[in-house]
């Protein structure tokens, strides 16, 4: 039998004002909850998260919706996308495009940890569960199945993939696709990849036209290559647009990996990457038209080149025009933060290796970033500069156009309360400004989830 836990939301608001607090709001804490980033923002600045949590004495998942001033949506306490039997865990989600969203999981239901099944919900605008209380199995075949990822179609729907080992060894990747009408090929998913070679970190976006796009660092030309797929619903299933085996976009000398893609404009899409061409790890990037062609020099261009440490770039758009942002080691072993962005004609807009995010004392790490609706970009990190007195602590950056930093040098403090805060999530909030959200650890004991908002102008941190 499961028990509930009954407990009380610390997150004080009222529907007339919201008064944002130092160091965050609290929105889940305690009784081993787990954050991982997962969240996205609808087009009125709302924002949908998720999490998994033990409010039933095992782990389920839970979202919740909230306003860009702090209101909350779906209640006081979120809604449980499912209930069910064993673990349900790693959630993310895309919105809908109508106030709701996809959200999809890890569940251990009926298989052990070393396996697990991918299961899909889908939480309607007034917080109501489209599917049930368990949800949809997108796969729930024997043997292992993992690494899920998901997009939005740009259309109302979304597109899901995952690796499954049941037949191979190398991992064939799976697609399905979601919508108001419900999953394709549900409980088996289509194959997409099945080449034979080694696949890792594939990375899926919206590819436009109702595509999406997924891009991953592949072995069979002997070290790792970069290739695309671009993949689009037709006749009940899931239809692969770019070759058998994909698209070539890279195979300079070196490794090429820990790809990312976002979509361009249109159906363009832009693939960041890193890449050992040179000796070292540099972060370069391809922009893919519709036909899975580059636009730019062959084996893409250079956002950032030097001897010395360049780790894991993440690139965002819009309107054609792209911002990456990477971990940087070029003043020494400790990671700092730097940006580039690409302009509408595919070159570089800011100077020569990017500008700096922050150079502060201490390792900069997991940096990700949110364009801002007017031409910048919001970038948040884990930040170690004041470690020996609050733990790792959350700080961010907003930055125009022309690359004009907002906020103080080396970032504005989002968070430095005791211990440890973590996995930082940044989604624009319609307005020009941005919702934070971060796993923290500041009781000494459980984990909670705060959130914070940001505005351009680094004034004050208010909602």
């Amino acid at each position: 039998m499961r028990y509930l836990f009954y407990y009380t939301l610390f997150f004080t608001f009222n529907f007339a004002q919201f008064d944002w607090q130092t160091d965050g709001v609290p929105i889940r804490q305690g009784l081993h909850i787990e954050w991982q980033r997962t969240g996205d923002a609808n087009s009125d600045g709302t924002m949908i998260y998720a999490w998994s949590d033990c409010r039933n004495g095992v782990r389920d998942v839970v979202a919740q919706k909230m306003a860009s001033n702090g209101d909350n949506f779906w209640g006081d306490n979120g809604v449980v996308a499912v209930n069910a039997e064993g673990r349900q865990e790693d959630p993310q989600l895309v919105t809908d495009g109508a106030g709701g969203a996809y959200i999809i999981w890890m569940d251990y239901r009926d298989e052990m940890d070393a396996e697990g099944d991918i299961y899909a919900q889908h939480v309607l605008n007034d917080g109501s569960l489209e599917w049930g209380t368990e949800g949809l199995a997108l796969i729930n075949q024997p043997g292992q199945q993992s690494s899920p990822n998901i997009c939005s179609d740009g259309q109302g729907g979304a597109y899901v993939i995952w690796k499954d080992n049941t037949t191979s060894s190398y991992g064939d990747i799976y697609a399905t696709h979601l919508s108001s009408t419900g999953v394709i090929a549900p409980g088996q998913g289509v194959p997409i990849i099945t080449y034979s070679s080694y696949r890792s970190s594939p990375s899926l976006n919206t590819g436009g036209s109702g595509a999406a796009v997924l891009v991953w660092s592949d072995d069979r030309n002997a070290d790792e290559d970069l290739y695309a797929q671009r993949i689009s619903v037709g006749d009940n299933t899931i239809n692969t647009e770019w070759g058998d085996g994909g698209k070539l976009v890279c195979d300079a000398s070196g490794d090429q990996t820990s790809p990312r893609v976002a979509q361009y404009d249109g159906d363009n899409t832009i693939i960041t990457w890193e890449d050992g061409r040179n000796g070292n790890t540099d972060a370069y990037y391809q922009i893919l038209n519709g036909s899975g062609n580059g636009t730019l020099t062959a084996d893409g261009v250079s956002a950032c080149t030097g001897d010395w440490e360049i780790i894991k770039p993440r690139v965002k758009a819009e309107n054609a025009v792209a911002y990456i942002v990477w971990e940087d080691r070029r003043n020494g072993w400790t990671s700092d933060i730097y940006a580039q962005k690409v302009n509408t004609d595919g070159s570089t807009g800011w100077v020569e290796n990017g500008i700096v995010i922050t150079t502060s004392d201490g390792s900069q790490t997991e940096p990700r970033l949110t364009t801002d609706g007017n031409g910048g970009v919001y970038f948040v990190w884990e930040d170690q500069r004041n470690s020996d007195v609050s733990g790792i602590d959350i700080y961010a950056q907003h930055v125009n156009s022309s690359g004009t930093i907002g906020h103080e040098a080396n970032g504005e403090l989002i968070c430095n309360a005791e211990n440890l805060q973590f996995n930082p999530l940044v989604r624009n909030d319609g307005s020009g400004g941005a919702l934070i959200v971060w796993g923290d650890q500041r009781t000494g004991g459980s984990y909670g989830m705060y959130i914070q908002s940001l505005t351009s102008s680094g004034a004050n941190l208010t909602g």
